[in-house]
Parts: structure tokens; sequence; C-alpha cells
């Protein structure tokens, strides 16, 4: 069992993320999410965005 003994908080807005959780940096549907994922984690490591016909 662990007990939580602290509690993030943003300094700017003074909340937190518990019950609102982050949202993505780039929206996209749940069944595209693991391919733009991909293409996006490509596209930072080639210096490039990949064409569609390339993914």
């Amino acid at each position: 069992m662990t007990v939580p003994s602290a509690r993030t908080v943003n300094t700017v807005t003074g909340t937190n993320w518990e019950g609102v959780g982050v949202l993505p940096d780039v929206p996209v549907p749940a069944d595209q999410a693991r391919d733009m994922a991909l293409e996006t984690a490509l596209g930072k490591a080639l210096g490039t965005a990949l064409a569609a016909d390339q993914r």
C-alpha cells in the first residue's frame, strides 16, 4: 500500500491534472494515435516530415 504524501500543483494556474488529464501535443482520433506518434517521431529524427506514401 502507498499513501500519497504530496500534491503536484501548477504554479501558474494553481491547479493540478488529477481527473483532467494532459492535453496531447497533436490531437488525433484514438485509432490514429500510434501512427501519428510514429510519423512525428520519425519526422523529427529525420528532420523532415514524411510524405503520406512513406508511412
